[in-house]
């Protein structure tokens, strides 16, 4: 457990470093930040620490005490700022093998393209409201305000990634991105080859 707490650390200052240093996004990129949350727990932290900060000063009689809560504050504003930065600089991303699907540093999974049985644009809410991999029986959902617009099916079933382990054996991925139209056609694109190469196996 402790060693995936550092894991998940080192990948939220590597996307502060990617993030920081404004990478554009390639032709195989696919963000999916525009309606995320983070946003706007971002900007009510960083208004509100300065006043909480400012509270515990007063009601905190141990000079020692005040160093430490000014610490943990400082550092959860630092944190949400890092999960910001990651739902930016991790975005799908279509490789030359599969897939790679992302919700920032705190879930995501890597699906080969020859597993890939069916893909098409399709609202659909997740089981909860908000940002973030969620599973409901064999269906797993990276939502962005509790909504996904694409949708895979697998030929068999795959695990995502979260931050202590891995889900349930899924056969459904729902997952939102900001260029649903754009990622699918170049998603469709990756299959084509796949399903001819397929065809002409099955004829000889």
């Amino acid at each position: 457990m402790i060693l995936k707490l550092l894991i998940l650390e080192a990948r939220l200052w590597r996307s502060m470093y990617a993030w920081l240093r404004r990478r554009p996004y390639g032709p195989d990129d696919f963000p999916y930040h525009a309606r995320s949350q983070t946003s706007l727990v971002m900007g009510v932290l960083v208004l509100t620490t300065p006043l909480e900060i400012a509270i515990l000063e007063i009601l905190i009689p141990w000079p020692w005490l005040r160093i430490v809560t000014l610490v943990l504050a400082l550092y959860a504003v630092l944190w949400v700022v890092m999960l910001f930065a990651s739902l930016r600089s991790m975005p799908h991303r279509m490789t030359p093998q599969g897939l790679e699907l992302r919700y920032g540093a705190l879930a995501g999974g890597f699906i080969p393209y020859e597993r890939i049985a069916e893909a098409h644009v399709a609202m659909a809410r997740a089981p909860k409201f908000g940002d973030g991999l969620q599973v409901e029986n064999d269906s797993a959902y990276l939502a962005i305000g509790g909504e996904t617009n694409l949708v895979l099916r697998v030929t068999e079933p795959v695990r995502l990634d979260r931050i202590f382990g891995q889900t349930p054996p899924v056969r459904e991925i729902h997952f939102a991105t900001d260029e649903p139209k754009r990622m699918i056609e170049t998603l469709v694109s990756r299959l084509k080859p796949l399903e001819a190469e397929a065809a002409l196996s099955g004829q000889t």
